[in-house]
């Protein structure tokens, strides 16, 4: 019997607006996001106790939790204009549950400090183009399946530095072909350490230029590859 089926986008005509403060995750499931209170001291202190030691580090400098006063004053942003916190709950077990949070403190009448925590369920790895070597190693080592590229149960080691080269030559084409807007490659396979890798399949959407468009009804800004 088939269990329930989680779509990955909703239909654009069931989509809210983003001031609805409605997430729609990767996972198709739904987060509501909206501004802290008063009343949000003990989902939040149990949101940072949560996080990983590394993640509480980003977050506060430091592996413990955070002090409950802090936790409270996070929780107390009556002036909007100074300061702000903005959680992101998503339900569990039939009840609401903090899975990230934002925080901003005003420096200055144009400055303000921003610090944010995100559930650990919920990281990705990520970095912005053009990628260097460093990032590339980051990337490919970041995911959770690692240990599975570096050889597991008996199957050879993955040719990481293939992999590698694939993101660095992604970031490079992104860089020099702005009219992509987005590139999937999926799957690409990895063969042991010498043999490289290979992309099996790639879906281009290419953003064509509005003005290239003009007088032509019907047209859509973007094509696909």
């Amino acid at each position: 019997m088939l269990g329930p089926v989680h779509p990955r986008c909703i239909p654009v005509p069931f989509q809210d607006s983003a001031e609805s403060g409605r997430l729609i995750l990767r996972d198709g499931s739904t987060a509501q996001v909206r501004v802290a209170t008063g009343g949000d001291s003990a989902a939040l202190a149990d949101f940072f106790r949560r996080l990983s030691p590394e993640s509480r580090r980003h977050r506060f400098l430091s592996a413990a939790p955070p002090a409950p006063d802090l936790v409270s004053t996070l929780c107390q942003g009556s002036d909007g204009h100074s300061t702000l916190t903005l959680v992101a709950t998503r339900r569990h077990e039939g009840a609401p549950q903090i899975i990230a949070t934002g925080s901003y403190l005003a420096t200055g009448e144009k400055v303000a400090e921003v610090a944010l925590a995100v559930d650990d369920a919920f990281h990705v790895c990520f970095r912005v183009a053009p990628l260097s070597d460093a990032d590339a190693a980051e990337l490919v080592r970041g995911i959770r399946g690692f240990r599975l590229l570096e050889g597991y149960r008996g199957h050879p080691a993955a040719d990481l530095s293939a992999i590698e080269e694939t993101l660095l030559r992604v970031s490079r084409l992104a860089e020099e072909v702005p009219e992509i807007g987005e590139l999937d490659l999926n799957p690409v396979f990895a063969f042991p350490p010498g043999e490289g890798c290979r992309i099996a399949d790639a879906r281009v959407q290419v953003r064509v230029p509005a003005n290239t468009l003009q007088g032509v009804a019907g047209k859509s800004p973007i094509a696909e590859a």
